[in-house]
């Protein structure tokens, strides 16, 4: 295993560091957008949401938590079960559930919706719930034997993403690129 460490999406916020495969080469970013069309325009942004879109009339950059191999799907269901204690199958057979909003091809990039209950639990969990969750998210075998301390900073950021993107009214979204 490498680990590999992402950038800090602004000053003070926490390290995001996630084990990650070697040859699983994927880059996520978890974002705040105010809609569906405004989280595709990501797409156009060189390095991703983090970066302003480039143009005539330049915009500025989403908030953003960067991470690398956080994927949408499996892990971020582990992490939703993880919070609201409903079953992983459960989760994941919902059709809301890492909904696609834009994509570029095969090889990304893409943007992916994160589920209302998982941006919820994530906005109003306090940092004991933050800490059991993490001992339990920690245990998912798609984390590669990732200790609870090692991803209590993961859960922070998302955390204080999700607390941001619901005090103004905006969803969570995740950026993937290959």
């Amino acid at each position: 295993m490498d680990w590999l460490a992402a950038d800090r999406p602004r000053p003070g916020a926490p390290l995001a560091i996630v084990r990650h495969t070697a040859d699983m080469g994927i880059l996520t970013d978890y974002f705040s957008a105010p809609s569906d069309e405004s989280a595709a325009s990501a797409l156009d942004r060189v390095g991703g949401p983090g970066q302003p879109a480039a143009g005539p009339l330049p915009l500025p950059p989403f908030d953003t938590f960067r991470s690398k191999g956080l994927d949408p799907y499996v892990i971020m269901g582990k992490l939703e079960e993880a919070l609201t204690g409903q079953d992983y199958r459960v989760i994941t057979a919902g059709s809301h559930y890492g909904r696609m909003v834009a994509e570029r091809g095969a090889q990304g990039p893409w943007v992916t919706k994160v589920s209302s209950p998982l941006q919820a639990a994530l906005a109003l969990a306090d940092s004991g719930k933050l800490t059991r969750a993490a001992a339990k998210w920690a245990q998912a075998e798609e984390l590669g034997g990732a200790s609870p301390e090692e991803m209590i900073g993961v859960l922070e950021g998302l955390s204080g993403l999700a607390r941001r993107a619901t005090a103004k009214d905006e969803h969570l979204y995740c950026w993937v690129c290959l």
